[in-house]
């Protein structure tokens, strides 16, 4: 028996009628749509002239405003297709309920230790590359286990609105057990990695046919087409996880300008560079105890279509933001060791 399920249930029994239930979901998203500031109202402090001087409207928030807000930004214009699809909300809070959290975010990242531990898993992956060993990297087990729980499920018919093709489903079928055999070798970095990517791909294929085509949006993902054949894709290589099969990196994602291609291609492969692909959300403060590290959060998502930048687009796409941000990040210095 599930007893995260059962608790959920229980809260949900035990809440008046219209109330909110306080659940995981609640907590570890942060209801960011909470913290999405409104036009604010002008500091009196800050000299009016100086708004004059750079055309500053008084009504918008201003850069020298000490109570300055996060994610300030215009309303977004309506969608097009009318109300943005989501997942059965049922289903979508007892799923949050059953992921797991990392634990290295709101915790060891901001530990005095947190310095040491980096540097020891360096250390750790330099002397196993360098012996032909795989570097093992214990944060993504975690991640592993959640892909294990998001694929059980879309498996079980609670994720999308209509079934899984029989290619979808073999394709899913194939994350789910590799994942486990991820988990068995205790995640093994690169290969852990490149699984994320494949799995990434795959849902984007299905959200794409049974949610966001016939809503007539794209979801702006990076493989995301009904011409695509999920099966196809996740017979790929994937740095291992398919032995003879073909480089994905020639074979699907074969442009240097798309962020996959050069986080499989290069990133991945600079050992004081770690990717850590997660279920949970970073907020302003995570990102500012974690900026000390080059440990690098890649958002993965259970809704549909979600903001980067403040445009609208599919999980996939906001996957593949945080992969072109971390390219972009890397540059800066060129973090070789």
């Amino acid at each position: 028996m599930n007893t995260k399920s059962v608790a959920y249930d229980s809260a949900l029994s035990q809440s008046p009628p219209g109330s909110p239930v306080t659940t995981p979901l609640d907590e570890r998203r942060g209801l960011c749509q909470n913290r999405v500031v409104t036009p604010c109202t002008p500091d009196p402090a800050i000299n009016s002239l100086d708004r004059q001087r750079f055309h500053q409207p008084a009504d918008t928030a201003w850069l020298a405003d000490s109570n300055l807000p996060i994610n300030y930004g215009p309303e977004s214009p309506p969608l097009e297709g009318g109300v943005r699809p989501e997942p059965d909300n049922y289903w979508q809070e007892k799923l949050q309920w059953d992921l797991k959290p990392n634990g290295w975010w709101n915790r060891d990242d901001r530990s005095p230790e947190s310095v040491s531990t980096y540097e020891g898993w360096v250390a750790e992956r330099k002397w196993a590359e360098k012996n032909g060993e795989e570097f093992k990297f214990p944060p993504l087990k975690a991640t592993l286990e959640n892909i294990k729980t998001f694929v059980a499920h879309i498996l079980a018919g609670k994720q999308f609105p209509a079934p899984l093709s029989g290619k979808e489903t073999r394709a899913l079928e194939w994350v789910q057990t590799k994942a486990q055999e991820l988990l068995d070798a205790e995640a093994p970095y690169k290969r852990t990695v490149h699984l994320v990517i494949a799995f990434m791909c795959v849902c984007d294929i299905a959200t794409d046919r049974l949610v966001l085509a016939p809503a007539g949006r794209s979801g702006g993902g990076a493989s995301a087409s009904e011409e695509l054949d999920p099966e196809l894709v996740a017979g790929l290589s994937w740095g291992g996880n398919n032995p003879g099969g073909e480089d994905e990196k020639t074979g699907f994602l074969c442009t240097e300008q798309n962020p996959l291609y050069e986080v499989l291609k290069h990133k991945i492969h600079v050992p004081g560079i770690l990717i850590l692909p997660s279920f949970d959300s970073p907020d302003v403060e995570d990102f500012y105890c974690d900026s000390h590290l080059p440990v690098y959060p890649v958002g993965i998502s259970t809704a549909y279509e979600l903001k980067a930048d403040g445009v609208m687009g599919s999980a996939m796409m906001s996957f593949w933001h945080d992969l072109a941000r971390l390219c972009e990040q890397t540059a800066v210095g060129e973090i070789q060791n």
